[in-house]
Order: C-alpha cells, then sequence, then structure tokens
C-alpha cells in the first residue's frame, strides 16, 4: 500500500503522464527536458514523503515500496540520489555520522552498531537533510512550549527516553529522534549527558546562559532527584489506592 495517500500530486492517476515519469532517465545531455522534469518530480516526491512520514532516513527500497503504482516502479531512482547527493540535499547515515563523530566521541552511542549496517546500493540509508532541520525546529518548539514554561528546578534537563515517548507527533521512529537531536547538538541547542547509572539525559540550552552548553555533575544530581522524587509519587499513589479498596 503506498504510504502517502492523500499526499500523491495529482499527476499520480494520470497513467500517461505517470508512465513517462516512472520511464528510465535519460541522459541529460541527450534530453535536458526529460532529465530535469524527472529530477524535479522525483526530488520532489522523496521530500513530500519524508515528511509526510515524519521520518528523515529512507533507502532505495523505502522509496521503490512508497512510489510503486501498481505493477511500476520508478526508473533510474539511483540517478535521482546522486543527483540529490551532489546537491547537498540527501547525505548517506554513515556520511551524518562521520560529520557527528565528535559529539558522539562526547558519550552519546546510541547511533552506533546496526544503525550503521548498510548491506548493498538499495540497502544503503540516506538523510533527508532538509526533513532533519524542519523537525529539530519543531522538536525545539515543543520543548520551549511544553517544558521550559515548568516552574521545575532546571527545566532544561531531560530525560531522553522520556523526552522521545513525548516527541512520536513530531517523528516516526528512534533513527529519526536521534538524527534530529544530532542537528539540535550541532546547532548547539542541546547537549547529551548521562545520569549515575548511565540513563542518557538532554540539557537544552537556557536562553540567558552564554557559550557552550556543559554537562555537570550536578545536572545528572537533579536528574536522580527528580527520578526518585516521582518514584516515591507513583509508591504514595500506589499506596493511597491501596487503602481505599
Amino acid at each position: 500500500m503506498n504510504v502517502m495517500g492523500s499526499n500523491f500530486p495529482e499527476v499520480w492517476a494520470d497513467d500517461e503522464q505517470m508512465s513517462g515519469l516512472m520511464s528510465m532517465i535519460k541522459a541529460r545531455d541527450v534530453n535536458p527536458n526529460d532529465y530535469d522534469r524527472k529530477i524535479e518530480f522525483w526530488s520532489d516526491m522523496i521530500a513530500k514523503s519524508c515528511d509526510s512520514e515524519r521520518n528523515t532516513v529512507f533507502t532505495i527500497d523505502i522509496l521503490k515500496r512508497r512510489f510503486r503504482r501498481g505493477d511500476q516502479l520508478p526508473g533510474s531512482l539511483n540517478v535521482i540520489i546522486q543527483h540529490m547527493l551532489d546537491i547537498g540535499e540527501i547525505t548517506t547515515l554513515d556520511d551524518y555520522k562521520a560529520r557527528n563523530q565528535n559529539w558522539l566521541q562526547r558519550g552519546y552511542r546510541s547511533f552506533m552498531g546496526s544503525l550503521w549496517g548498510a548491506t548493498n546500493d538499495n540497502q544503503t540509508e540516506y538523510v533527508h537533510l532538509p526533513t532533519v532541520k524542519k523537525h529539530a525546529d519543531n522538536m525545539l518548539e515543543f520543548f520551549r512550549s511544553e517544558y521550559a514554561v515548568d516552574d521545575d528546578m532546571l527545566p532544561e534537563i531531560v530525560d531522553s527516553a522520556e523526552f522521545f515517548e513525548e516527541c512520536k507527533h513530531l517523528v516516526a521512529n528512534k533513527k529519526t529522534y536521534d538524527v534530529t537531536l544530532a542537528e539540535l547538538v550541532n546547532r548547539g541547542e542541546v547537549t547529551i549527558g548521562s545520569s549515575k547509572i548511565g540513563e542518557e539525559i538532554l540539557k537544552f540550552r537556557d536562553n540567558a546562559a552564554y557559550g557552550p552548553i556543559k554537562w555537570t555533575e550536578s545536572d545528572a544530581s537533579v536528574h536522580d532527584m527528580r527520578r526518585a522524587m516521582s518514584k516515591l509519587e507513583h509508591e504514595i499513589k500506589r499506596l493511597e489506592m491501596k487503602a481505599k479498596k
């Protein structure tokens, strides 16, 4: 089933036009109009599908499933991908990892392992960078509207696993969440630390502060104190419910 639903353009219902758009792309020096038309159409389709699915990461195999039209599959997706790589609209997930290696080395490791295990061209994972930036904007706005307004001790300290659960209306999965966090780290809007028992904790920028965000032992202590208070509150509620029975 096509996942874009009503987000397909009107031309998708036109058999004649789509037959042409689905066909193999001729070299640009042979037919520049055909080349430019198909590059523009499929690049736009990929961008819209990433936005529609709230998922910044895709493979050629995924695109084939998204854009199957009956028994037709888009031809020359590899040409489209190469064009998008050339103009910097996408990058491979491996290159995205390498670009962010510095902050990964500072303690954030959840990208490692199977996340980077591409085996062939059709399974190579790509990141749609404009969608990453949009997700980062949305996630930051969500934090500011839902967390930063709380009159709580250090509201900029947030448990990463809990924040991911709260952001599921913004991003489709953990991989896209991690990619988005990388963008926020690169912007200097968040840093990633760990609690004393190894939980991943986010520290968002305090607008009143200047310079790089630093993770401290005090931040870890605040998180641990919150965790203890939350457990105590749950235990009190459990005992109250038990007493009412």
